[in-house]
């Protein structure tokens, strides 16, 4: 019969007809306070090592496998059988068998596994592509949208091109702690306002990309690294930040997403441009504002998220406004386009 033997004591056998049987109650004669030690001794029917490495077992019968820090450090000479613990990116079991070193652990981002963030599950080597994975979250455990093809950026808002008021400069929505429509997030669905829980609880280690009409039309910031370790909500709703982009990179934004930006030729001033930017009359989560005038005194059009200018704060004061695109000035034209906010 086929058996496993931990120094000396017998733990598992094989009967005649290929059952196992566990004999795991004998660990409980081993109580020597400090477990039973493992040292090169846990071995097969016919006295081959499955483990080479120290490993322990507690006095309450818990088995302590020996460990790697990365899958670089597995021992290729290791014999089939061995099991081993892997302690790169939240812990893994890996067993070798005759097709080499397997992962046991369900994969980073899954259910039973979830990450820290869509860069920890591709180095894990555990993506399947751009979509849904879970996530944890200083609140619990939620499905994320992820862009694995960029690299690992996540989904965390959602802006419709509709007038609505929930993202426009004073809407509500950004300076939530709360989910908004939190499930709409998991897909790259238009049409509708909604944030998940990362947008105010997740730190950026790299920065932002924002999204205009398609998700490729997409620019990246960092407001000159200030955004790093800040939340989005903290970085739209704190002390203005600089914008990495300038005006051609905005006006091209806007011309990818469907709109000329020739429509800005007679604006070609004041071009703020930053989170959380303000000024006479003017005010933008995420963007630039522009002016006829050599001044940032009387500014008439923008390009961005939740902005507006002449005072015309929403849609029910006038077209100079957008949650989510652009407008203009001679004249008054909006470009609403669905938004998408997306973190590292």
């Amino acid at each position: 019969m086929a058996t496993l033997e931990l120094d000396g004591t017998l733990i598992a056998e094989k009967d005649n007809n290929n059952k196992i049987i566990s004999h795991v109650d004998q660990l409980g004669e081993a109580n020597t306070g400090d477990g039973i030690k493992l040292n090169n001794s846990l071995k097969t029917s016919t006295g081959t090592d499955i483990i080479t490495s120290t490993g322990s077992v507690s006095p309450q019968g818990s088995f302590v496998l020996p460990s790697v820090t990365t899958e670089s450090n597995l021992d290729p000479n290791l014999p089939e059988g061995s099991l081993i613990y892997l302690q790169d990116d939240g812990g893994d079991l890996i067993f070798k068998d005759q097709g080499g070193y397997k992962k046991l652990t369900s994969p980073l981002g899954s259910l039973n596994n979830p990450a820290a963030s869509a860069t920890a599950i591709i180095n894990a080597g555990d993506s399947t592509g751009d979509g849904l994975y879970y996530i944890s979250s200083t609140s619990g455990v939620i499905q994320v949208y992820c862009m694995m093809s960029w690299g690992g950026y996540m989904l965390v808002a959602k802006i419709s091109n509709q007038n609505n008021t929930n993202f426009t400069y004073s809407g509500s929505y950004w300076s939530t702690s709360s989910p908004q429509n939190e499930t709409d997030t998991q897909n790259l669905t238009g049409n509708t306002d909604c944030l998940n829980r990362l947008y105010y609880e997740y730190f950026i280690q790299v920065g932002f990309r924002f999204s205009l009409n398609t998700v490729s039309n997409y620019i990246s910031d960092t407001a000159g690294g200030s955004a790093l370790n800040k939340t989005a909500k903290q970085c739209f709703t704190g002390s203005s930040l600089t914008s990495d982009n300038n005006r051609s990179t905005f006006l091209s934004w806007i011309n990818n997403a469907g709109t000329s930006s020739s429509n800005w030729d007679n604006q070609a001033n004041c071009n703020h441009t930053g989170f959380n930017i303000s000024g006479s009359g003017y005010a933008m989560r995420y963007g630039i504002n522009m002016n006829n005038e050599a001044d940032c005194a009387s500014n008439d059009s923008g390009i961005g998220f939740g902005g507006y200018t002449n005072y015309q704060y929403t849609a029910a004061d006038g077209i100079r406004n957008a949650q989510s695109g652009g407008w203009r000035w001679s004249s008054d034209v909006r470009y609403p386009y669905n938004g998408f906010i997306w973190v590292k």
